[in-house]
Order: C-alpha cells, then sequence, then structure tokens
C-alpha cells in the first residue's frame, strides 16, 4: 500500500513540474521574426519580450498568429527591468495589407492571451470588419495596445 501512494505522489509531482515551466522569449535576441517564435520555440504560457535593436520605433513587418496557444507577447518596457518607459509606439505590427496583423483565435485554454504594449497598423481583411486585431472568443486581452489604419478595401 504505501508503494501505491508514493508512486501516485511522485507522479503526481512530476505532472507538475513538468507542466508548470514558462519561458520568456525575447525578440530578436532568438529570432527576428515574433511569428517563428510562436511557431518554433513557444508553449502555452510562455511570455514574448518584443523590443529591437538601436532606437525606437522597432517595426515588425509581418502578421502573428498565436496559433492556439496561451501567450503573452509584450513590449518589453511593460515587463520588469524595462530598456526605456513603457510606450505602445516604441513596437509595431505592420502587416502590409497581407492579412490580419495579429490573430488571437481558437484558444481552447483556461488562461488567457495577452499583447500588451504593441501597436498593430495596416492589417487586411476581407470581411466587413477591420483587420488591425482578431480577436476570438472574447477570453483574450488586448492591454495598452494600439491599433491604427482602420482600413479594410471593399471589393466589388
Amino acid at each position: 500500500m504505501a508503494r501505491i501512494k508514493m508512486t501516485t505522489i511522485c507522479l503526481a509531482l512530476f505532472v507538475f513540474v513538468s507542466t508548470g515551466t514558462a519561458w520568456v522569449w525575447q525578440v530578436p535576441e532568438v529570432s527576428r521574426s515574433i511569428q517563428y517564435v510562436i511557431d518554433s520555440l513557444a508553449s502555452d504560457g510562455d511570455t514574448i519580450a518584443v523590443w529591437g535593436e538601436g532606437s525606437p520605433p522597432f517595426v515588425y513587418y509581418e502578421c502573428i498568429d498565436y496559433r492556439g496557444k496561451a501567450l503573452y507577447i509584450a513590449n518589453a518596457c511593460y515587463l520588469p527591468n524595462p530598456p526605456a518607459p513603457p510606450n505602445p509606439d516604441d513596437v509595431v505590427i505592420d502587416a502590409q495589407m497581407q492579412d490580419i496583423a495579429v490573430r488571437i483565435n481558437g484558444i481552447a485554454k483556461l488562461w488567457a492571451c495577452v499583447l500588451q504594449g504593441i501597436s498593430a497598423r495596416n492589417g487586411y481583411n476581407t470581411y466587413d470588419y477591420g483587420g488591425s486585431i482578431e480577436a476570438l472568443p472574447l477570453r483574450q486581452v488586448l492591454n495598452s495596445a494600439r491599433v491604427r489604419f482602420y482600413f479594410t478595401p471593399v471589393q466589388e
């Protein structure tokens, strides 16, 4: 009986430890692409800290999709030991009218996704609403984010 209890306790401890690790991924240190970090490195609960080299603003010409992962993507100035005072204009995701700039869809987790202190602009959407940020369901959080250029071309 003692052997069964010990095995159960060890198994529970292993599961807790293996799922409790969250990483902070620095962009552009680990990659120059936010989407690459999402696709290849980040897991549920991780943080992606975005900044740049030189002086702000730091513009990332890409579209990002959380891909169903529960992630905290933030301007590095909103995290501990910030490189500068917080300003959403310092980090910009520019979709260049290619697609929706930031897509936060399909999250089936109990915790929320966060986009903090990052501006999104020049998103494109073929539907009748804007293309900068798409966040469905409404469990996701946009915190200190700035959305610009509410333009959706009409196809006739």
